[in-house]
């Protein structure tokens, strides 16, 4: 999987014009979301939605949306 190999601990190095998106402990809890729940998908929306207004090449996603969560009417508008 590239995506896991890219990470900042995967085996490649990651190129210059890419950006790597983590969501770790330290995310959530600058972004106060819980640890026994989903994040808010607004949240994700509004990365896509500013990663395409500066102009991003592409957006890659890599998550599985398992359930329903708060936000997912804007994430489904970002994408």
């Amino acid at each position: 999987d590239l995506i896991f190999r890219l990470r900042p601990d995967g085996l490649l190095p990651v190129p210059d014009d890419l950006i790597v998106v983590r969501m770790d402990d330290e995310s959530r809890h600058a972004l106060a979301q819980r640890r026994d729940s989903a994040w808010d998908r607004s949240l994700h929306a509004r990365l896509i939605q500013n990663l395409a207004n500066a102009n991003s090449r592409a957006v890659i996603v890599d998550l599985f949306f398992a359930e329903e969560a708060p936000g997912d009417d804007q994430l489904a508008s970002a994408l």
